[in-house]
């Protein structure tokens, strides 16, 4: 939606003033970003909360205790990016056939032998594929605590835009698409019942 009511702002932004100078695509860009960022906050408003958007509300921000003391944390960094489990940024490269850093060199060739051209079997096709029947969100839970792990942050969203929840706002996520379930709940239920 957010991208939409963009490109619209930026379409419909080409034709203000008329008669007068045209606006440079910067300006243009500045518009359209304006338009599109009121038009958000019309349909999803954005919730008051204890700070404002400034960096000096920011600084007022206390660290909680816990994490004060926690030394020792874990990321974990899943989603259906994670499938071919070729790169980290895998649904950007496997389009890109020049331009990709040099640690990304084989994703394009890659995806093409094991999945068919991007034009034909791209990203959309490897999150069908995504399934994550191993998934144990207790065992890893308790593969975190033997590790030391204080605390625990899981990836919701990744480059991709593919949430790993229920979403309201898409029906790109992970229990419409690939393994049909949240991560989220079972995961944050696990590590409470360990005591995290």
């Amino acid at each position: 939606m957010a991208l939409s009511i963009f490109l619209v702002a930026l379409f419909s932004s080409r034709s203000i003033g008329q008669g007068a100078p045209a606006p440079s695509r910067v300006e243009e860009f500045a518009a359209a970003t304006r338009a599109a960022r009121t038009a958000n906050q019309t349909a999803e408003p954005v919730a008051v909360g204890p700070f404002a958007p400034a960096w000096d509300s920011l600084k007022a921000y206390q660290v909680p205790e816990w994490f004060r003391d926690a030394k020792f944390g874990i990321w974990a960094h899943w989603s259906p990016q994670g499938q071919p489990e070729m790169s980290d940024w895998y649904a950007r490269f496997i389009y890109m056939r020049e331009g990709r850093p040099s640690w990304a060199m084989d994703i394009y060739h890659f995806h093409s032998v094991r999945y068919g051209h991007p034009s034909k079997r791209g990203y959309k096709d490897v999150v069908r594929t995504f399934k994550a029947p191993r998934w144990e969100p207790q065992q890893l839970v308790d593969l975190y605590k033997r590790a030391g792990a204080q605390y625990f942050v899981a990836l919701a969203n990744h480059h991709d835009n593919f949430d790993m929840w229920d979403s309201k706002y898409q029906p790109w996520n992970s229990t419409l698409i690939g393994p049909r379930r949240g991560r989220r709940r079972p995961i944050r239920r696990s590590y409470r019942a360990a005591g995290r």
